[in-house]
């Protein structure tokens, strides 16, 4: 039996507890200045993260199953 698991966002929580995708936008990109100046380590767990998040911000969203 194969076992596949799939990370994913709460989009729809991310966008209401951040007050709408503009502003979910902003707090990303202040993230990554954050990585480019240093002040926050870029690791594993949050290099899969940003780059889930640039899916989501595209309108992907993961199929159901």
């Amino acid at each position: 039996m194969a076992v596949r698991t799939e990370n994913q966002l709460t989009w729809d929580s991310l966008v209401s507890v951040y007050g709408g995708e503009a502003h979910l936008a902003e707090a990303v990109a202040l993230l990554q200045q954050c990585l480019q100046e240093g002040t926050v380590e870029l690791n594993e767990d949050l290099a899969a993260a940003l780059a889930l998040y640039e899916k989501y911000a595209t309108g992907w969203r993961p199929e159901e199953f």
